[in-house]
C-alpha cells in the first residue's frame, strides 16, 4: 500500500474530503495514491498538513513519489512485522 493510501487510512479521512483538502477531484487522490501520476509539491502540502503527517511519514510520501515504491517504514499507527 502506498503511503498516502496507508495515511489516510490511518487518519479515517474519506477521499472526498483529503481531495478537497488539496484542491482536486477523487479521481486525481487516487492517481497520486497508485504513484500513476504526481501532485504539485502545493497540493501534497496542503495534504500532508490536512492528514496531520509526521515527519516520518513525510520522509515516506516523498520516497514513494521519488522513487514510485513504498520505503520499508512502519507508518504511525501500523505494526511492523519481524522476520
Amino acid at each position: 500500500m502506498s503511503p498516502l493510501r496507508a495515511i489516510r487510512e490511518r487518519t479515517g479521512a474519506k477521499p472526498a474530503a483529503a481531495a478537497a483538502a488539496a484542491g482536486v477531484a477523487r479521481p486525481t487522490l487516487y492517481t497520486w495514491e497508485s504513484g500513476s501520476k504526481r501532485p504539485s509539491q502545493a497540493a501534497l502540502s496542503a495534504l500532508l498538513d490536512f492528514y496531520q503527517a509526521t515527519q516520518e511519514e513525510r520522509d515516506a510520501v516523498a520516497h514513494f513519489i521519488a522513487l514510485g515504491e513504498a520505503p520499508n517504514v512502519a507508518m504511525r499507527g501500523e505494526v511492523e512485522e519481524v522476520s
